[in-house]
């Protein structure tokens, strides 16, 4: 399943048991994994033969996918996404529940973050964004953004 059939399908729900996010901390480890997941990802968009992510797997609630296995890449797949899909808020937000089809139960700053960043599509900011600084720099900067979701440890990881 693709992750746009997925989240037509679910709203993904982070629980609060899993850990953060941390496939956009910095440390060498980490950035090799998220260096290979992406490489992984863009070989095969590039033609190479299509691979499997390996199994993604949880409960399902009514509505709900809680991933106990593949938040990682769950998580990585969404922001790519959101990067890449044109229009990919309008399978990103659900409008008639008003909340994010994908987001981290872990603590209220972060489930507000992925609540509004959801709404935004990426298009438009990259057309106002002048590269004189980096993208997530830029996305702090923005007036939708609030002063604490700096400090959140998996809104500041997704913005790496």
């Amino acid at each position: 399943m693709t992750i746009k059939e997925l989240l037509k399908r679910y709203t993904i729900r982070i629980p609060s048991i899993q850990r953060e996010y941390t496939y956009g901390n910095t440390d060498q480890t980490t950035t090799e994994k998220r260096e290979e997941l992406l490489e992984f990802i863009f070989d095969t968009i590039k033609g190479a033969q299509p691979k499997s992510l390996d199994f993604i797997y949880g409960n399902i609630n009514g509505a709900y996918l809680e991933p106990l296995d593949g938040q990682q890449r769950l998580t990585t797949l969404f922001l790519l996404y959101w990067l890449f899909t044109p229009n990919a808020s309008e399978i990103l937000y659900d409008q008639q529940n008003k909340q994010s089809k994908f987001f981290y139960a872990t603590r209220p700053t972060t489930q507000a973050f992925c609540n509004a960043f959801c709404q935004k599509r990426a298009q438009d900011l990259l057309i106002n964004w002048q590269k004189k600084e980096s993208f997530s720099d830029f996305l702090v900067q923005q007036n939708w953004f609030l002063y604490q979701w700096r400090q959140d440890p998996s809104v500041k990881s997704m913005l790496n």
